[in-house]
């Protein structure tokens, strides 16, 4: 059985991708953006979100890793179709989105009967972020 080879990628771009997407996470949860009906599909209480808050120093250590993995599998995505342009960029991060993110979400979602205005909140940041991380790891070649 062969061995897969994976492509070399320009692991400045996929830092930056990663944190870029970090930020945006950020700024997506904030209150003045959909952080106030994110709590509100999640069913937290004002005191419950900030006691999450206080204890979500591991959470964010898991966001950042989370970020660089999937940046890193996105920029060998980019990598083993070939993608040169935005264009390209885009097509990848759908199919990725599409293909491992969505599908596999859905699935927990419904079983777990978790609110489907959470998944939409949730996809619909994960889909910037993909987007995000498709293009400079795309653009940054």
């Amino acid at each position: 059985m062969a061995l897969i080879t994976l492509p070399s990628v320009n692991w400045i771009a996929v830092v930056v991708a990663a944190l870029a997407t970090v930020v945006i996470g950020g700024l997506w949860y904030a209150p003045f953006a959909f952080g106030k009906a994110w709590q509100r599909a999640l069913g937290k209480t004002d005191a419950e979100l900030q006691a999450m808050r206080k204890n979500a120093a591991p959470g964010y250590v898991l966001a950042i890793v989370g970020a660089l993995v999937t940046a890193w599998v996105v920029a060998v995505t980019v990598k083993a179709f070939g993608a040169t342009t935005a264009a390209d960029a885009i097509e990848v991060a759908l199919i990725v989105w599409i293909g491992y993110i969505v599908s596999q979400t859905v699935i927990g979602t419904m079983f777990e009967g978790r609110s489907w205005t959470l998944f939409g909140i949730n996809m619909a940041n994960q889909l910037v972020n993909v987007l995000v991380m498709a293009l400079i790891t795309t653009l940054w070649t």
